[in-house]
Order: C-alpha cells, then structure tokens, then sequence
C-alpha cells in the first residue's frame, strides 16, 4: 500500500517569520463563514505542507491577533449583501484593509515595545 504520511506536527519554536507570514495570508484570504483552529491548521497543510499545533499558532502573538481579527470579522455586524454587487465588493476590501490596518497597527506597538525595552539597556542604539 502506497500511502505518505501526515507532515509531523510542528511546535512555536518550528514556526519562522515566513511561516507566520504565510499563516497570516491564509486567515486574511479565508473564504468561508467559519473558522476554527482547526480548520486553519488542515488549510495550512493543505497549502504549505506543514502541520502545525494548535498551541504553536495560538503562541505566536501574530498569529493569535490575525485569528482574533479575522473570527471578528466574520461574527461582525455588518449584514450580508448581494456578493454580485459593486457595492459588497467595496465593502469587503474595506474590511480586509481595515483588518490589516489593525494587525499592522497592533505589529507596531509590539515592536515598539520591544525596541523601547532594549533601549533601555541600551540608550545609545536609539536611531533617534
């Protein structure tokens, strides 16, 4: 019998800032009404090969803040239109740019705080 195998399940450690990139491209492209943990980690192997834990995506912030955006917007309160119309077309690329905005913002903040917390031990590597 000629089956493959699964791909091995992969922990935080296995995920690199491409794998969390790609990660997020995935949510951000979701097609369907319903999202859970599970149902991303069959999409991710489907698209990359790799199998990773729950408790891998759900440790890495991005990750987790990408999932919290994307469950939001599609429990969100905005009612379902025509998806023939130019009107609901609009209004979807609004949200998925509102949505990047948000992780892009929440990013920033992060890495501002880290990079404030390493001035700290060292003020002189400040680029301002």
């Amino acid at each position: 019998m000629n089956q493959t195998a699964p791909p091995p399940k992969m922990g935080p450690h296995d995920l690199l800032d491409s794998d969390v990139d790609g990660v997020i491209d995935i949510l951000e492209a979701w097609p369907g009404p319903r999202l859970s943990w599970a149902l991303l980690i069959e999409a991710i192997a489907v698209q990359t090969g790799k199998r990773y834990t729950i408790e891998a995506l759900q440790g890495t912030p991005r990750i987790q803040l990408a999932y919290a955006i994307k469950i939001a917007a599609i429990q969100g309160p905005w009612p379902h239109a025509d998806p023939d119309s130019q009107l609901a077309a609009a209004r979807d690329r609004i949200i998925r740019q509102e949505r990047t905005i948000a992780r892009l913002m929440m990013d920033n903040m992060r890495l501002a705080k880290l990079l404030y917390s390493k001035a700290g031990e060292h003020p002189q590597h400040l680029p301002f």
